[in-house]
């Protein structure tokens, strides 16, 4: 697996982990074709009643629209940082911007992982979901710098 495939992976398994696909109260899952984590245990989504499965699978767009939210809302904060040139908050000794930039490219790598996890879940269509990032890298740049 290339180097951007497995960023794919492992920000999208950490926030998946961390509760950030699962719905906080009961444990129905954002991304179709998923199962639900319950405190009884896990429940498949062949499981989960038919209009709950229905209404995962009609808001999945809004999903993502709200993770492409929170990708441009990091991309406002790294101009914020920028502006003030200022060091993070958190990670005192980093600029505000460039820990900015990582939390904007952590969410682009969380959303194509959970489209990417979704579609090999086979409820969502594979052709427009199955995200390889390091290949449309290549091929943008081979674009825009010719």
């Amino acid at each position: 697996m290339n180097a951007v495939l497995e960023l794919q992976e492992k920000c999208f398994r950490a926030s998946y982990d961390a509760g950030w696909w699962h719905h906080a109260d009961t444990g129905l899952p954002y991304i179709p074709g998923d199962a639900a984590i319950t405190e009884d245990g896990i429940v498949r989504w062949s499981n989960i009643n038919e209009p709950i499965r229905l209404m995962i699978i009609h808001y999945w767009p809004m999903m993502i629209a709200c993770k492409i939210a929170l990708i441009h809302s990091e991309v406002s904060e790294a101009m914020g940082a920028h502006r003030i040139d200022g060091m993070d908050d958190k990670l005192k000794h980093r600029l505000g911007i460039e820990t900015e930039m990582a939390d904007s490219m952590i969410r682009q790598f969380d959303l194509a992982g959970a489209m990417t996890y979704a579609a090999q879940l086979g409820v969502i269509d594979p052709k427009t979901h199955r995200f390889d990032l390091d290949a449309a890298i290549s091929e943008k740049m081979s674009f825009v710098f010719i």
